[in-house]
């Protein structure tokens, strides 16, 4: 149990991201190292980002929509990606909201949170590129056909 106090003391938090520090196995009963998870320091607020809505608006894609599943800044550092989707967050924002708040702890604060833009998918994506590019040569090739064909019956 003195370990753990330790743990609290130091503010430090549960995650299950890469590890920055990895707890020492105590007990089986201890749900620190039982599910085998990491710990880091939760980060001071700064004065850009002083509470978790602010930090949610400045990541973008209608994160903020989610801001009730967090009630203190303290539970959302702590809050594992279970947490989260006992809460309600969708799985596309949840490791979204995640990988935000681990590059802005591996920072210590000073990454300049913005809106990543999803992409926009060109020739139906990535894997469908050739298939699509194929039914575009056949399109073209089925009007300079039709093109041929009226100019042939034209002329004659």
């Amino acid at each position: 149990m003195n370990k753990l106090r330790i743990i609290n003391q130091a503010r430090l938090f549960v995650s299950t991201g890469p590890a920055l520090r990895r707890l020492p196995a105590l007990d089986e009963s201890n749900p620190l190292t039982a599910v085998g998870r990491f710990i880091y320091p939760i980060p001071k607020p700064t004065k850009e980002i002083p509470d978790v809505k602010t930090f949610l608006e400045k990541i973008g894609r209608n994160t903020v929509e989610n801001e009730e599943a967090f009630e203190s800044w303290n539970e959302f550092f702590r809050m594992s990606a279970e947490e989260m989707k006992e809460k309600g967050v969708e799985t596309d924002i949840r490791r979204y909201i995640i990988n935000w708040r681990y590059k802005f702890i591996s920072s210590k604060g000073k990454v300049k949170l913005a809106n990543l833009k999803l992409g926009k998918k060109k020739n139906g994506g990535e894997r469908n590129r050739r298939e699509h590019e194929g039914r575009l040569k056949n399109q073209k090739r089925a009007e300079l056909r039709k093109k041929y064909e009226e100019s042939m019956n034209t002329s004659a």
